[in-house]
This record gives C-alpha cells, sequence and structure tokens, in this order.
C-alpha cells in the first residue's frame, strides 16, 4: 500500500512538473518588456503559455467538480444516498483512501461503482497534479519564505539546487505541522490516550486509511454500509480526505525529488573553453563563435531543447528572411 501511495504521489509530481514548467528564474524570457514598445501577440511565447495553461487548468476544474458532482446524481438514484455520503465516497475512490466505509449496497449500485472507478482513474489521471498545486501553492509560498532563497549570482544549478530543498523543507514542515495537529485533535477531540492517538493520526495522515477507520468517526452505520452516518463525522472525512492527501503526496513527492536525481534542464555558466567544445559550437566551421551559435550549444546541452527543434526555428528564420541577408527588415515585409 505504501508503494501504491508514492507511485500516485509520483504521478502527482510528474503532472505538476508537466504543468508548470521550469521555473521562472531558469526559463529565458522569449518577449522583450511592453515599456521597449513590443506589443505581444495573442497566442505567442509567454503570453501564449499562460493563456493555454489558464483554460487548461479551467478544463481540468470543470473535470474535478463535474465527476463530484455527476457522481451525486449517479449513486443519488443508484443508493439513494445523499450529498455528504456521495462526495466522501467519491473522494474514497479518487484518492484510493478509506474505501469500505460507505459501500454499495445494490447490484446496479455495484455495477455503477466498478464503472465510476474506471472514470475515477482518468479524472484523477487529469486533475491530481492541478488540484495539489492549487491546495498546495499557498502553504509553498509562506513556508518557502522563511529557507534562504537563491541569490541572483547563483548559478543556474545552484538556483535549481535551492528551489528544490526548499520545496523539500516546505512538504516536510506540512507533513510534520499536519501529523501534530492530527495528534492534539484525537487527544483533546476524543480524549484519546497518548499512545492511541500518535497511532490514529499516523494511520489517518499518512493514507492508510481514513479518518473514518477511528473508532469515534462514525461516517456509516458500519463497515461495509450505505447507511448514512453522523453528518458532523462526514464532513470531517471529506476535509480529512483533501487536506491529508494533498499535503503528503506533496512530501513524498518533494522528498524523491530532493534525494533523487533531478531530471530537470538547467543551464549553468561555461567558465572556460577548450578546442573540442569550441568545435563542437562553431557550427559554420569558420573558427568563430557567434552568439546564436553559443546560445544554442547552452540550450541543448542543458537539456532545455533538443537540435532539431532550434533548427525549425532557425528555419523559421530563414524563410522569412527573403532578402536572405542574415537578418530581418521592412524589406522581408514586402
Amino acid at each position: 500500500w505504501l508503494k501504491f501511495q508514492f507511485s500516485w504521489a509520483r504521478v502527482w509530481d510528474f503532472c505538476v512538473e508537466c504543468d508548470t514548467g521550469l521555473s521562472r528564474r531558469m526559463a529565458p524570457k522569449i518577449e522583450p518588456p511592453k515599456q521597449q514598445g513590443y506589443t505581444p501577440l495573442g497566442f505567442d511565447g509567454e503570453v501564449g503559455v499562460e493563456a493555454r495553461r489558464s483554460r487548461r487548468q479551467k478544463i481540468v476544474l470543470a473535470a474535478f467538480f463535474g465527476y463530484l458532482v455527476l457522481g451525486a446524481v449517479l449513486f443519488y438514484f443508484v443508493e439513494g444516498w445523499n450529498l455528504l455520503q456521495t462526495l466522501v465516497f467519491n473522494l474514497s475512490i479518487l484518492t484510493g483512501v478509506g474505501f469500505g466505509h460507505i459501500a454499495p449496497s445494490s447490484d446496479a449500485g455495484k455495477l455503477a461503482t466498478s464503472v465510476w472507478i474506471w472514470c475515477g482513474l482518468f479524472v484523477f489521471a487529469v486533475v491530481g497534479g492541478r488540484v495539489l498545486d492549487l491546495i498546495m501553492g499557498w502553504e509553498l509560498a509562506v513556508v518557502t519564505n522563511v529557507f534562504q532563497k537563491p541569490a541572483m549570482s547563483d548559478s543556474f544549478h545552484d538556483i535549481r539546487k535551492t528551489e528544490r530543498r526548499n520545496a523539500f523543507l516546505a512538504g516536510t514542515a506540512n507533513a510534520v505541522f499536519m501529523y501534530v495537529a492530527a495528534v492534539l485533535y484525537f487527544v483533546l477531540r476524543y480524549r484519546a490516550a497518548f499512545a492511541d492517538a500518535v497511532y490514529d493520526a499516523a494511520v489517518s495522515v499518512f493514507n492508510l486509511d481514513s479518518v473514518c477507520g477511528h473508532a469515534e468517526v462514525h461516517c456509516s452505520v458500519g463497515w461495509h454500509s450505505s447507511e448514512m452516518g453522523e453528518v458532523g463525522d462526514m464532513i470531517l472525512a471529506l476535509f480529512w480526505a483533501v487536506v491529508t492527501f494533498s499535503t503528503m503526496g506533496h512530501f513524498v513527492a518533494t522528498f524523491a525529488t530532493y534525494v533523487g536525481a533531478d531530471s530537470a534542464p538547467a543551464l549553468s555558466r561555461v567558465l572556460s573553453l577548450s578546442k573540442d567544445r569550441l568545435g563542437r559550437m562553431d557550427m559554420d566551421m569558420d573558427g568563430k563563435i557567434k552568439r546564436s551559435e553559443f546560445l544554442r550549444d547552452r540550450l541543448v546541452q542543458s537539456g532545455i531543447c533538443q537540435a532539431s527543434e532550434i533548427d525549425v526555428i532557425l528555419n523559421n528564420f530563414d524563410d522569412l528572411d527573403k532578402s536572405k541577408t542574415g537578418s530581418i527588415d521592412l524589406v522581408d515585409l514586402k
């Protein structure tokens, strides 16, 4: 089960990395500042990336809430459940935590649940990283301000290393705070013994089971029951599922990224040149390295893009350079 949780956390981390990309401090600015008289096109460069990201965010959030709403309607007609029951049940399907505390009793409900589990798998794959990013973003902003920020003089590799460490420290701080808060909650709310509170907090916070597994929390009338439990306990289960799963998923993902190999591209400064490196950079073999050749080599060697992708951009430039002067001017606009 721990391996299963770790795998989903890595999926979340992969989704977040794919969606957010490199840090803006690492990514070169493609568009000049607006004060220089440049008016960005609607879907060109960084503006286009932000527009597509915003549209994708709306789509994935609509898919997430659509899944919850359709699930509420589906199980209302199939099982007669109310909104709280369907929300707790749907989150147990999406997260894989706590399933069984509420379960369908009819054959139609079991068939619908089988289909809904498949649907939940696809929805989770689409929205998991984005939901995690939205939930954890504000916590990261607060916690990382406490730790060291990358200096402007640092190399791009050092900046990336500092950001990975800050993300790990933020994830650890969130996980520890969540665990301590859970222990105190069980002690103060249910008068549990310290050993029992520590145990129950570990089980529920680390997502081995939902908070419904606690003896004093009644999400239903019994195991594998479709009957309604206590309203307050159902609301607690909803809050617990969202907060603990996002917190622990973020912690595991940042820990794996921090201690493992960093697969994200990272620029580094060239302090000296050798004959071999000069020959590699000199694409036109004229014995000199132009700014464009140096830029091409650094982008390719740093893993930010492939040489074939740069060739596509340069070929596009050549097509626009109708006068074949090596630069684009007003003559080429005719």
